[in-house]
């Protein structure tokens, strides 16, 4: 069975998403583009700044499509390294610089980056791996116009993210800049412009990418948290309040949080008053929660979404509505995107049956970087004659079409798991355990809600798995990273 959005041959007249951000900066020079704290830039300084920052990382060897490692956590410095990355030429790869420095090494090797932008904090760790670091420089005078190289093509890369690998070794989606264009363009044409976006996700998630740069392609504000060393609901709901939020993420374990504190009275509804759109995604959905949010926030429209770093984040939406009742679905895909339901062998399913989503359209990716095996088993030759593209990405995921037409979750295939949004396969787990314990000749790692453990980062795993773990109620802030 299939569904798919509508289709739009240009939803808009830009290549990449440079050309939409430096379009609206030309439009709204003198608005606010990114705030953070009491610091905020405007459109005309944002990209003058980013195009200065661009010559001088041209000047440090930065050459067009080439991977620049970009280990900022926040402030209105890290919009500007992306922005200059991407005037340069290259490509936007998110990096934490605590991670252990088997990783930070095997990231170094896999993307061939020969520099890191930070902010000093973490210098030590990088420059460890002898990578050339970086920091933006706000206040560089305006030097030549440009970095001197041809702007970005839709078929060029935009990003490139690291997620949790099944061999142990993390994997690299890749993704273009027209998958991305597209789906802005969706946000737009469905939400309108003049938002105050808030990036509730850390740079390292995906959807960063949208919470950050949609804003700037339409003279909204992109506003950022001062701090990202930990997630606290006091200080969303505070940034929220104070900047005038209208639109924003939550991943729904964080979402339950802002929903209990609701409900118990801890924060009032009128802190939230300027809530005008909340979309979830990352996990399956939470019904009751959504529904006692909505009851309590009428005015704030909750979108469900689903998708894939593999396929340009977000591309399936749904307005939750009274009647969706304890069933929420997944909804339909934007523009230009296209589901199917197959079986093992990539024959369509019948309608209300479940089986693997595969994915089409605009919004597939480049695969995973040197990882050509991988790449092939998750991004095969579409065998659809009535689906545009060269390739189909599957999923992993369950799902179906029900006689309404929207898409219903239900479940893997496989063993990735999402814990408080944080996607990993059990499958690096396990063999970080048996690296960790050569006595060990098998190992298993299952999800056990709220078993009260011994965490990972105890164990000699932490040295390869920090990375991923994710903090849960009572742990020590400064030690689960």
């Amino acid at each position: 069975m299939l569904v798919n959005g509508i289709d739009h041959a240009r939803l808009s007249g830009a290549e990449s998403v440079l050309e939409m951000i430096c379009a609206a900066a030309r439009t709204h020079a003198d608005r606010i583009a990114v705030t953070c704290g009491t610091r905020s830039i405007s459109y005309a300084d944002m990209m003058a700044a980013a195009n200065a920052n661009a010559v001088r990382l041209a000047a440090c060897g930065v050459a067009p499509r080439d991977m620049v490692l970009c280990a900022l956590s926040t402030g209105v410095e890290l919009p500007l390294a992306w922005l200059s990355v991407m005037i340069a030429g290259a490509v936007i790869v998110p990096i934490d610089a605590r991670w252990p420095a088997m990783r930070l090494q095997a990231v170094v090797a896999a993307t061939g980056a020969r520099l890191a932008i930070g902010d000093g904090a973490d210098n030590a760790a990088l420059a460890a791996t002898g990578l050339q670091l970086y920091g933006i420089d706000v206040e560089l005078p305006v030097g030549q116009a440009d970095a001197g190289v041809a702007p970005p093509t839709g078929a060029d890369l935009l990003y490139g993210f690291f997620t949790s690998g099944s061999t142990g070794t993390p994997k690299c989606a890749l993704n273009h800049h027209a998958g991305l264009v597209n789906r802005f363009s969706y946000m737009t044409r469905r939400f309108g412009q003049g938002h105050v976006v808030y990036q509730n996700s850390a740079p390292l998630f995906d959807s960063s990418i949208w919470q950050m740069l949609w804003p700037l392609t339409g003279g909204s504000v992109s506003v950022l948290p001062e701090r990202r060393d930990h997630w606290d609901i006091d200080t969303v709901v505070a940034d929220i309040s104070r900047h005038g939020i209208s639109m924003t993420d939550f991943v729904p374990t964080l979402f339950k949080l802002l929903v209990r504190a609701l409900e118990n009275g801890s924060v009032a509804p009128v802190r939230l008053a300027s809530l005008r759109n909340v979309l979830i995604g990352g996990e399956e959905i939470d019904p009751a929660s959504v529904h006692t949010f909505r009851r309590l926030m009428p005015r704030c429209r909750i979108i469900n979404t689903y998708g894939h770093t593999e396929a340009s984040i977000g591309m399936v939406f749904h307005e939750v509505r009274d009647e969706d009742g304890e069933h929420i679905p997944l909804g339909r895909p934007i523009d230009n995107t296209y589901v199917r339901i197959v079986d093992a062998d990539m024959k369509t399913m019948p309608e209300g049956e479940f089986g693997e989503m595969a994915v089409a359209g605009i919004c597939v990716g480049a695969g995973y970087l040197n990882m050509p095996e991988l790449s092939a088993r998750a991004f095969v030759p579409n065998p659809f004659r009535d689906l545009p593209g060269e390739l189909v990405y599957r999923t992993g995921d369950i799902g179906r079409v029900r006689a309404d037409g929207m898409l219903e979750y239900g479940g893997r295939t496989d063993d990735q798991v999402k814990v408080r949004g944080v996607r990993i396969e059990l499958g690096e787990v396990s063999l970080a355990m048996k690296a960790c314990f050569p006595q060990v000749q098998d190992a298993m790692a299952v999800v056990v809600p709220n078993s009260g453990a011994t965490p990972a980062w105890r164990w000699p795993t932490r040295h390869r798995l920090r990375s991923t773990c994710a903090s849960c109620g009572g742990t020590c802030r400064g030690t689960c990273r």
